[in-house]
């Protein structure tokens, strides 16, 4: 390796490193998207929910599902298991089909939690709800995490044997509240209050032989919340309505932010650092190829290779008898030529040019006995011919031609 080019590789080495801990001791910036994923640490992930789960209800196993409910429920779920199903986002997504799936799963004794701002109309028509969400002045907080405001919110439980306490928001939380109930299978569990203005956000509905338990406030369960204060007991005493003993279901499949693959590259575009220093090398690699892949010596003069004239030669000699030579001449080196090919081929005498012959040369040949006889034929007529002519030149090779065609077959 030249001189030069180790510099060359020296510099670029160097000017990685420089990048990358330029940009490792930056303040990494906060991502304040809503996510809701099991496994997003960020605000507005749920990546503390879903590990407290196991601790919390430490008699129910915790089971992540990918699916959307219908592929679940449908064909992977035993409908003589008693269980529960967690969903939560901003908004829940759910197509008609896995509703129907849904509406079904708790009639047969099931519980489903949906925790989120919007509901599918599906779900809101079967049961007989309407809600609505007023947005404060903090809740663009969801988003940037900069914004302060004296809006402050309260939510707390209707059941004070189980929870007499008010926990207090600001961040991410909206005016979000039931309109509408069905006062017959509806039980209210939970309320919104704004500057002492009630209003329902958790309830439970019957359907058949389980239940829905609808809450509207998704960010209270996300990780920002739950490490504040002690915002996390008011998310226990929601979980505790769930039966112990029983498996609980973690829908992984609607989020505002689904988990993607995981690959080398997308990790290491999602470092700002690692990408930068990706660009870097792979201008480098640029550069390098450009200005070092050059030719270090002359250029070689292409040789053009010796031309086959064997083709040539047999023309000429074709061209010569053809003009020159006398047919017999020609017809008798065929003749020849054919007759020494079936004695080294099929180990045949070709003394005698008779039925005999024939015979033996069909049999060992597979030749067709009539394009045989014909082929024999013309070479005795040839013999017994004083004078020949072209066209006898023509209908031998025709014939020999034909002979071999059918040796291939």
């Amino acid at each position: 390796m030249e001189k030069k080019t180790k510099i060359f590789i020296g510099i670029l080495i160097l000017l990685v490193i420089g990048l990358m801990f330029n940009q490792s001791n930056k303040p990494k910036k906060i991502d304040w998207r809503p996510s809701f994923n099991k496994n997003h640490k960020r605000p507005w992930g749920a990546y503390v929910l879903y590990k407290e789960l196991k601790y919390t209800l430490a008699t129910n196993t915790v089971i992540s599902i990918n699916k959307t409910p219908y592929e679940q429920l449908r064909f992977d779920y035993d409908y003589n298991e008693n269980s529960n199903y967690i969903f939560i986002n901003n908004k829940l997504t759910i197509d008609r089909e896995s509703t129907n799936e849904l509406l079904s799963y708790v009639s047969y004794g099931n519980n489903v939690f949906l925790i989120g701002q919007a509901f599918p109309t599906a779900l809101r028509d079967t049961l007989n709800f309407k809600t609505k969400i007023k947005l404060l002045n903090n809740y663009s907080v969801a988003t940037n995490g900069d914004e302060t405001s004296n809006d402050e919110i309260a939510l707390y439980l209707s059941n004070k044997t189980l929870n007499t306490k008010k926990y207090f928001y600001e961040k991410g939380i909206a005016q979000c509240y039931f309109t509408a109930l069905d006062s017959l299978n509806t039980t209210v569990l939970g309320y919104n209050n704004l500057d002492g203005e009630e209003q329902v956000n958790f309830v439970k509905i019957q359907y058949g032989e389980g239940f829905f338990y609808l809450n509207t406030q998704p960010y209270a369960f996300t990780n920002y919340h739950l490490l504040k204060e002690n915002h996390a007991d008011y998310v226990a005493s929601i979980l505790s309505y769930i039966p112990k003993g029983t498996n609980i279901y973690w829908d992984a499949n609607t989020k505002a932010d689904k988990e993607t693959i995981n690959s080398p590259l997308r990790f290491i575009f999602s470092n700002p650092a690692l990408a930068w220093a990706w660009k870097l090398a792979i201008l480098g690699l640029v550069v390098f190829a450009v200005f070092l892949a050059k030719r270090r010596q002359r250029i070689i003069p292409i040789i053009k290779p010796l031309e086959n004239t064997t083709i040539a030669f047999a023309k000429t000699i074709g061209e010569l008898y053809y003009e020159e030579g006398e047919p017999k001449d020609i017809l008798f080196k065929k003749i020849n030529y054919f007759l020494a090919f079936v004695r080294e081929k099929y180990l045949i005498d070709t003394e005698n040019l008779n039925d005999n012959l024939i015979k033996k040369i069909h049999l060992k040949s597979g030749v067709p006995e009539e394009n045989v006889k014909k082929l024999i034929y013309h070479i005795v007529y040839i013999n017994k011919k004083r004078i020949n002519t072209e066209n006898d030149i023509v209908v031998l090779n025709k014939l020999i031609e034909k002979f071999h065609k059918k040796i291939k077959l």
